[in-house]
């Protein structure tokens, strides 16, 4: 009766972290935030760079605030924008690989030779990237849409000039037989995943399955215990935490020695910075 009563008078559950702790589930950027109502919806640069590499800083930051609490870091949304821009380019690196390029550089390593017009493919890409990108040339160009709309191009004259582009210029089959000779010719193995391209979204089981053991999970509620699958994510999650943070730590180093650091960060910046994160979203700080 005792457990009981401690936890009528102090109760925390899912839906309560959920509330108050969890920002990753109501931030504008999440794929369903909570509150979509007071949140202004991102443009897609903001939510391509938060797919393409932020997701995974702030969840891996999150995790080691939860592994080692002896660091007093504080939540990612309060990190100097600055810093979270830096060790996403420290720890992730790029992301979306450019498959064609035009440049003066004579044979770079990873690319093709030039092609029939004048263009380096590149051989770090899958099949079906370069043929996605190699079929634009087959699509109508920005000015002939233009003239469409406008009338000095008619519909079937633009149709003429498409089947006139595609019969001049090499076939899609065709460019993958030349790009597997390239690609034989320089000892490089096309790639047939779509490594570094993250497509689905970002899991924080790992992240919430810790809160769960400090606030809910506890001694004194018998109601609420690790499942255990939930005890073996606990632990899996304090193992990647143990080594994730001698990444970060070298990092921070190397952040905090550029000349200038932190670039001039105010209180109003951070705020700016933080709701650009949350939104209208304000986490309670009674936990």
């Amino acid at each position: 009766m005792k457990d009981l009563k401690v936890i009528r008078q102090n109760p925390k559950t899912e839906e309560e972290l959920i509330e108050s702790l969890w920002w990753w589930r109501h931030c504008r950027l999440a794929a369903k935030p909570i509150q979509l109502m007071t949140n202004r919806n991102p443009n897609y640069q903001e939510s391509r760079d938060w797919k393409d590499g932020m997701e995974q800083i702030a969840q891996e930051w999150e995790l080691i605030r939860r592994g080692r609490p002896d660091l007093n870091w504080p939540p990612f949304y309060e990190v100097n924008g600055f810093i979270a821009e830096n060790l996403r380019a420290r720890l992730i690196g790029k992301r979306q690989l450019w498959a064609r390029k035009m440049t003066t550089e004579i044979s770079p390593v990873g690319w093709t030779d030039p092609d029939e017009e004048g263009y380096l493919w590149n051989l770090g890409c899958t099949k079906d990237r370069l043929r996605q990108q190699y079929a634009i040339r087959f699509l109508p160009k920005e000015s002939e849409i233009s003239s469409v709309f406008n009338g000095s191009l008619a519909v079937e004259d633009l149709l003429t000039n498409l089947t006139k582009r595609r019969r001049e210029k090499s076939s899609i089959a065709k460019f993958l037989r030349w790009i597997d000779s390239q690609a034989k010719s320089k000892g490089i193995k096309l790639p047939r995943g779509l490594n570094g391209q993250r497509n689905r979204s970002f899991s924080w089981a790992w992240v919430e399955v810790l809160d769960i053991s400090r606030y809910i999970a506890i001694d004194s509620n018998p109601l609420r215990k690790l499942s255990p699958a939930e005890r073996k994510m606990k632990t899996i999650a304090m193992d990647a935490a143990k080594t994730l943070f001698p990444k970060y730590a070298k990092a921070l180093v190397e952040i905090m020695a550029i000349p200038g650091f932190p670039w001039g960060h105010t209180p109003e910046l951070a705020t700016r910075e933080r709701r650009l994160l949350l939104g209208q979203w304000a986490p309670k700080t009674n936990w």
